[in-house]
């Protein structure tokens, strides 16, 4: 035989071989797997659940508008989770099937598997269609449990890790939240503890809420908002009773020791009782919704034991959404006037307003803490005793009316008398009167003066040709002689150190108040310390103008106060430390401290 075709025929044989072998496995059925517990069986299809464990109440869970509601053996509200990782095990479990032929040998098979009195009967609805999965016995090793589907033929066996899924009581499968607060009707808020009944409602114009009683007031939103966030997030610590013919008394619930209620119109729709704490735990309390006693943590609760002015609004005033103008009567009135977005000027003057020092004044008044609920229903002759008829500071925000010729007051506020360290103050829509720290109104701007630009002044360093230091009658000169050189001027004494001299002229020329402290008359006040004797410095420019420095006394802050003329008027500012020590060290034979 030829070689040459014995191969050919030996490929073609071997083709043939991988063909049949590979088109016949294709055509063979796959061997047939383990089969779902439940045939036809779809989680999300599932409308109702009902589990029976053995010698106890049953628990049914419908699930309605995509939310899941425990039905028996009350009505509660049920947690998705549990149910759904039931369900989804169910669909998904892929048992070990005895088949009835393989139980035909057991005359008593059911007895035996434990199903024909199961530990748990499973009930569950698919729209109209019905199963019924009874858990029996758990296997030898304890590992695995016996399982029967009504009407589906044999036993199966599946993991006993299904069984922990079952809940034994509804409160395994109950919403521990106490109330959800998202949901619920509400145009009224009432309190009631061992200090009284109050009452609040949603301010809808300003935001937040508002007292109604025991007296018309503005109330703390922010701490009623955190506790009722904490109202909201609170979950049931332990599900006491149900029973709504139980004893309340141990509890401390009968009657009551606090309680908090929403009310819409004239319907309640929802009210919780508080009770007392465990004799065993004092971080946990009794509470009460509707017939059901729980255990909830004391923390999340223990704002609404708290007496009324807990509830009130603490700080004087919140600043107004819109206004264009402030002014401020006092010893040395000012109004600033809104002049763009982050612009401001003061009526009437030549300088304008520092964006961030008219931010820090507003922000003084916002922080402005009231540490104590001085009157309330105050008259007229109570406010005059507490300096509040003629009084020495005075707030007012406005806006323009409608014609636009005239403004109108949107909070206007009032300073009075100090007593020790409070200072007594009142809103013109209150008639309270409140107490405040001293020290906080102290801190507001006496003057519009306060609210100006930092900058003393502003030249080239070059421009700088002479400098004149005078201190306990001495005085010493310094004069430019050249680029970045210096020499002492006649009659000066001394050595000379150019490149100090030449960064002290560089910081002259660019000066900056670290704070205002007074202008016009109030700057020669004998507290900022100026005399004949105090440091003092002239600075002539090239193009001819002298300006003038004095130095004086320490600030309260610890700065050296200085004067200067601006606009043909002296100013008192706060100098700055470090700036002062470094001229001090250079420019003074003797250094002189303010």
């Amino acid at each position: 035989m030829n070689p040459k075709h014995t191969w050919a025929w030996a490929a073609i044989a071997a083709g043939l071989f991988v063909f049949i072998f590979f088109f016949e496995r294709a055509l063979r059925p796959p061997a047939p797997g383990p089969a779902p517990l439940l045939s036809n069986f779809k989680a999300a299809a599932v409308t109702s659940v009902s589990v029976q464990p053995s010698g106890r109440p049953a628990i049914r869970a419908e699930r309605t508008n995509g939310s899941w509601l425990i039905t028996k053996p009350r009505v509660f509200s049920a947690l998705a989770a549990p149910i759904e990782a039931l369900l989804t095990n169910l669909e998904q479990v892929l048992p070990r099937h005895i088949t009835a032929g393989e139980l035909q040998a057991r005359a008593r098979s059911e007895e035996e598997f434990g199903v024909d009195n199961p530990q748990t009967l499973l009930v569950l609805y698919q729209g109209n269609d019905l199963k019924q999965v009874k858990f029996g016995a758990r296997t030898a090793p304890g590992d695995q449990v016996f399982v029967q589907v009504v009407g589906q033929e044999g036993i199966y066996i599946v993991d006993a890790e299904l069984l922990k899924l079952l809940p034994a009581a509804a409160g395994e499968w109950r919403d521990p939240a106490l109330i959800d607060l998202n949901h619920l009707a509400c145009d009224r808020l009432t309190v009631s503890n061992a200090f009284g009944a109050i009452e609040f409602s949603p301010d809808f114009t300003n935001g937040g809420w508002r007292m109604n009683r025991p007296l018309p007031t503005r109330a703390d939103s922010e701490r009623l908002t955190v506790a009722l966030g904490k109202l909201q997030a609170l979950r049931v610590a332990q599900f006491v009773t149900d029973d709504p013919r139980a004893d309340l008394e141990p509890f401390g619930l009968q009657p009551p020791a606090f309680e908090v209620g929403f009310r819409s119109g004239t319907n309640v729709t929802a009210l919780l009782h508080f009770g007392k704490n465990p004799t065993n735990s004092a971080a946990q309390v009794f509470a009460r919704r509707d017939s059901s006693v729980v255990l909830v943590p004391d923390v999340a609760v223990a704002a609404w034991r708290e007496p009324l002015k807990y509830f009130r609004d603490r700080w004087l005033t919140s600043l107004p959404a819109e206004f264009s103008e402030v002014e401020v009567r006092g010893p040395e009135p000012f109004t600033l006037q809104r002049a763009g977005t982050n612009a401001w000027r003061l009526a009437g003057e030549k300088f304008s307003a520092n964006p961030a020092l008219v931010d820090r004044f507003l922000g003084q008044l916002a922080a402005l803490e009231i540490i104590d609920f001085f009157k309330d229903a105050a008259t007229d002759a109570e406010f005059g005793s507490c300096g509040l008829t003629s009084p020495v500071y005075r707030v007012m925000f406005k806006n323009p009316a409608a014609n636009g010729t005239t403004n109108i007051v949107l909070q206007d506020i009032s300073f009075g008398a100090t007593r020790g360290e409070t200072n007594y103050a009142r809103r013109a829509d209150e008639n309270s009167v409140f107490a405040l720290r001293r020290a906080d109104v102290q801190q507001l701007p006496a003057g519009g003066w306060h609210f100006r630009e930092p900058r003393v002044w502003d030249f080239a360093a070059a421009d700088l040709m002479r400098l004149t230091v005078r201190t306990n009658g001495q005085t010493r000169e310094f004069v430019r002689s050249g680029t970045n050189s210096w020499a002492l001027g006649a009659g000066s004494q001394g050595v000379i150190e150019t490149e100090p001299i030449e960064e002290i002229a560089r910081q002259f020329s660019q000066l900056n108040a670290t704070a205002w402290a007074a202008r016009g008359a109030g700057a020669n006040d004998a507290r900022f310390g100026f005399t004949t004797n105090s440091l003092a410095l002239t600075l002539e420019l090239k193009s001819g103008p002298k300006l003038e420095l004095q130095f004086g006394a320490e600030s309260p802050a610890k700065y050296p106060y200085a004067r200067v003329t601006l606009d043909g008027e002296p100013w008192a500012f706060e100098f700055s430390r470090a700036l002062y020590q470094f001229m001090a060290s250079y420019l003074v034979i003797a250094p002189t401290k303010p």
